[in-house]
């Protein structure tokens, strides 16, 4: 599915953290591409707060982080990012997973209150933007997660830091869940531990 996103996503800069592409059509893909980043054998939130550094040494207004299962449709990101910076204090507007790409874009929808990640319907960790300037202000992601809660992790310092999220009803997302715990079920398996971490810093005494 990274074919085309990356068609999807012509005149942006993208950064690709390849954390494992092992088809040899993704190889082939990977080989002709400008700017990836060998990531095989990183912790998963290393290379999201690698690519919010990035964005925010050159200055750019936000950085979209994006699994490389989804299916954009055209004008999602452009919709989201004009509500991210619509507000002063909006840090993170994310994609709708709840409407489908062929329902198609459309603005008018506005935006809805999220708090936390998915599983409290809020901010889907597949497709979302973030402003690059909370990097120093907001504490990068603790990279000692396996494969989940870093989402609720930044999502929680965010709002600690005074900025909200929003979901960008108009900015629709497919997502082909749970891929990569299908391609490595040993991963599942330590999602308990990422709880628990998750718990130990940050429930409420």
């Amino acid at each position: 599915m990274l074919a085309p996103l990356l068609e999807q996503l012509a005149g942006v800069e993208v950064v690709i953290y390849d954390n494992g592409h092992d088809s040899l059509e993704g190889q082939s893909l990977l080989a002709v591409q400008e700017n990836v980043v060998e990531a095989r054998g990183w912790p998963f939130y290393k290379m999201w707060n690698k690519a919010w550094e990035y964005s925010a040494e050159r200055g750019y207004d936000a950085v979209a982080l994006l699994n490389d299962d989804i299916v954009l449709h055209p004008e999602s990101l452009s919709i989201a990012f004009e509500a991210l910076m619509g507000g002063a204090r909006i840090g993170i507007v994310g994609l709708n997973y709840e409407r489908r790409v062929a329902e198609g874009a459309d603005p008018s929808l506005g935006l809805r209150f999220a708090q936390g990640a998915r599983r409290n319907h809020g901010i889907g960790g597949q497709a979302f933007l973030l402003k690059s300037s909370l990097w120093g202000k907001v504490p990068p992601i603790d990279e000692e997660y396996v494969i989940w809660y870093g989402d609720d992790e930044l999502f929680y310092n965010v709002e600690a830091a005074g900025y909200c999220l929003r979901v960008a009803m108009g900015a629709p997302v497919d997502h082909e869940e749970s891929t990569t715990l299908n391609k490595h079920p040993e991963l599942l398996a330590r999602t308990g531990e990422d709880a628990e971490r998750f718990r130990s810093k940050f429930a409420k005494s």
